[in-house]
């Protein structure tokens, strides 16, 4: 059984699950950006960091599962695998910046942190939805992963640009699971 809110004690501040876990996306992100920045303008390689990439999207995953309490459910290892999957393949969609000196640095630092931020929100509105009892963690299977993950992901994309502008991702996750539960 897992509980509505699961507190913790961190710095003196008590956070819920839900604010834990947006820290861990943060943190993430940035941690993932400023390698990925470091990285481009050492190894000027294009495409040479996807693997390193991939392997710091699904570690945040992992953590987000654990924060919720639902690591080591079949169901949500293979949400984890589609989720991490579709923020590649959009994030390789947008490297174009790759094969431009230059821009490369700058660019590849704004697509990680849209990466994480996009795939971050929509675990995250996940693990809120199966929370409150909206998604069964244990029946997921990898086709109605992959539906989740794109009726989340039309929602994350639109509003994770507010994040960028100054906004909470918070509030981005509550958005997504609104705007999902409304659908």
């Amino acid at each position: 059984c897992y509980s509505n809110r699961r507190l913790i004690a961190r710095g003196g501040r008590i956070m819920s699950k839900k604010q834990e876990a947006v820290k861990c996306v943060l943190v993430h992100a940035g941690l993932a950006a400023t390698g990925c920045g470091v990285f481009k303008a050492v190894v000027p390689v294009p495409l040479i960091e996807v693997g390193v990439l991939t392997m710091a999207t699904k570690k945040m995953c992992k953590k987000l599962a654990n924060i919720y309490g639902y690591d080591g459910i079949a169901g949500v290892t293979t949400l984890i695998g589609v989720a991490v999957g579709a923020g590649f393949g959009g994030s390789l969609a947008t490297r174009i910046g790759d094969f431009i000196p230059g821009i490369n640095v700058a660019a590849n630092v704004a697509s990680t942190t849209i990466l994480h931020l996009t795939t971050g929100a929509i675990m995250i509105a996940a693990f809120e939805l199966m929370k409150d009892g909206y998604i069964d963690p244990v029946s997921l299977t990898k086709s109605n992963s992959v539906s989740l993950v794109n009726e989340l992901a039309v929602c994350a994309t639109a509003m994770v640009g507010g994040v960028l502008r100054g906004g909470s991702l918070d509030e981005v996750v509550t958005s997504i699971k609104n705007k999902y539960l409304q659908a």
